[in-house]
C-alpha cells in the first residue's frame, strides 16, 4: 500500500514538474541568429546565341541555391545556362537557402527573338503545328485500348488499362492545345476534369489561362525528350505531371510517360491529332 502510494505521488510530482517547465518556453540571452542570406546574381547572352543566357550567383553564400529560369526548367548550381527558344520576358528568380532563412532575388529576362532553328525541329513542329502555324495544334487521349495505362514501372499497365473507347466523357472532351507563339499551353476541359480521389471521378476545374510549355532535349527516361508544364498543369489526369517523356511522336500521334505524383509508379498516355 505504502509503495503504491510513494509511486503515485512520484508520478503526480513528475507531471507538475513536466506541466510547469512546459507553459514557459526556454529563452537564451545574448544569442544572435545569423540574417537570412541576400541573393543576387548577373546574367549575360551568350555570344552568336541570344536565345542561350548565363546566370551566376553574386550574393551571399548558402547551403542551397535554387534557379526557377520562368521557362519551367530549375538548376541548384552557381553557374548554369538557360535556354529560352521562344521571344518573350521571363521572371528569373534565385533562391538562396543559409543558416538564417532564405532570400530570393528577381530579375525579368527579355529574349528578343525566337531561335529560328526551331522551325525545323520535328518535335516542335508535330506539337504545335509549327513556327507557322499561329492557331496552333490541338491533342486529346486516343480511344485505342490501352490510351491510358498505369503501372509500378515504365510501360506496366499492372494497375490499369483503358478498354478501347473506354474513357468517360469528361475525359473524350478534354482537349490540350499548343501554341508556338509565346510557348502559350491551353487546357480546355469544358469545366470539369477527373480527379484522382474517390476512384479518378469528375469535378470542376478552373485551368491556368497563362500556362506554358517547353521542351528539354535528352532528359527524360531512355534518352528522350521531355515536355515541361507548369506545377498544377497536367495531360489525362490531374496526378500525372508536370514533366512528360515524349516516347514517340508524329503528326498524328504522340506517347508520354509520366510518373504518378509522389513517385510510386507510371502513366502512359496515347494522345491523337484532333481533326
Amino acid at each position: 500500500m505504502n509503495s503504491y502510494i510513494n509511486f503515485f505521488g512520484l508520478f503526480l510530482f513528475l507531471v507538475s514538474l513536466l506541466g510547469f517547465s512546459g507553459c514557459e518556453p526556454y529563452e537564451a540571452e545574448d544569442i544572435e541568429l545569423p540574417a537570412a542570406p541576400i541573393a543576387g546574381f548577373t546574367y549575360e547572352y551568350v555570344t552568336n546565341e541570344p536565345n542561350r543566357v548565363v546566370f551566376k550567383s553574386t550574393g551571399e553564400p548558402g547551403f542551397l541555391h535554387l534557379w526557377d529560369f520562368g521557362n519551367g526548367n530549375t538548376s541548384s548550381i552557381l553557374i548554369d545556362t538557360a535556354y529560352f527558344p521562344v521571344q518573350g520576358d521571363y521572371d528569373v528568380t534565385l533562391t538562396v537557402a543559409g543558416r538564417g532563412g532564405t532570400g530570393s532575388a528577381t530579375q525579368t529576362v527579355n529574349i528578343a527573338q525566337s531561335d529560328g532553328s526551331l522551325c525545323n525541329d520535328d518535335y516542335l513542329i508535330w506539337l504545335t503545328g509549327g513556327c507557322g502555324d499561329a492557331d496552333g495544334k490541338k491533342w486529346n487521349l486516343s480511344t485505342v485500348a490501352g490510351a491510358v495505362i498505369v503501372g509500378p514501372s515504365p510501360g506496366s499497365d499492372e494497375w490499369y488499362s483503358s478498354p478501347e473507347d473506354g474513357l468517360v466523357d469528361d475525359q473524350k472532351d478534354d482537349v490540350y492545345h499548343f501554341v508556338y507563339t509565346d510557348n502559350k499551353y491551353n487546357y480546355l476541359n469544358n469545366g470539369m476534369t477527373i480527379f484522382p480521389e474517390c476512384g479518378y471521378i469528375p469535378k470542376p476545374f478552373t485551368a491556368d489561362p497563362n500556362a506554358i510549355w517547353s521542351l528539354s532535349p535528352g532528359t527524360g527516361w531512355s534518352g528522350s525528350t521531355q515536355l515541361i508544364l507548369p506545377e498544377g498543369s497536367f495531360i489525362g489526369t490531374k496526378d500525372s505531371g508536370p514533366i512528360y517523356d515524349i516516347l514517340s511522336i508524329s503528326e498524328e500521334d504522340m506517347l508520354l510517360q509520366s510518373e504518378l505524383l509522389g513517385g510510386s509508379g507510371y502513366f502512359r498516355f496515347i494522345l491523337s491529332k484532333v481533326e
